[in-house]
């Protein structure tokens, strides 16, 4: 009711506080909850890849939005037997198959081919 996935904006609150105007609660004492973020600076190249996803999704970029920025930065095509050419939907599934290992079928050298350019994306991004 509060809000989706523990996040309470401020326009939520507001709309709660006119829908319940008789319970008696101190609205001025609830206050949203600020997100953990992730520090990339103290992440190695291998923690960084098995966080693509949280690290995409803290600075507020869809699929389409980091299918965009690699290819701005040259990653165009996967290496690995899974290749291709980088699209949003693989993406998806390369975060989800980096989450699990670093031999995932995309890149044959995640740490060298993916990693320093995924540190450069999510540096120039600021989070949400």
């Amino acid at each position: 009711m509060l809000g989706g996935k523990g996040e309470l904006t401020a326009e939520h609150l507001a709309k709660l506080r006119q829908e319940f105007p008789r319970w008696k609660i101190k609205w001025e004492d609830i206050k949203a909850r600020p997100k953990p973020v992730i520090d990339l600076a103290s992440l190695s190249d291998a923690e960084l890849l098995t966080k693509l996803r949280i690290l995409r999704q803290e600075r507020g970029l869809t699929l389409d939005e980091m299918w965009r920025l690699l290819w701005a930065v040259g990653v165009c095509e996967f290496s690995g037997p899974l290749g291709g050419d980088v699209r949003a939907k693989k993406i998806g599934q390369m975060e989800n198959a980096l989450k699990k290992s670093l031999n995932q079928g995309y890149f044959v050298d995640p740490l060298n081919e993916l990693a320093p350019s995924m540190r450069k994306i999510f540096a120039e991004h600021s989070l949400l």
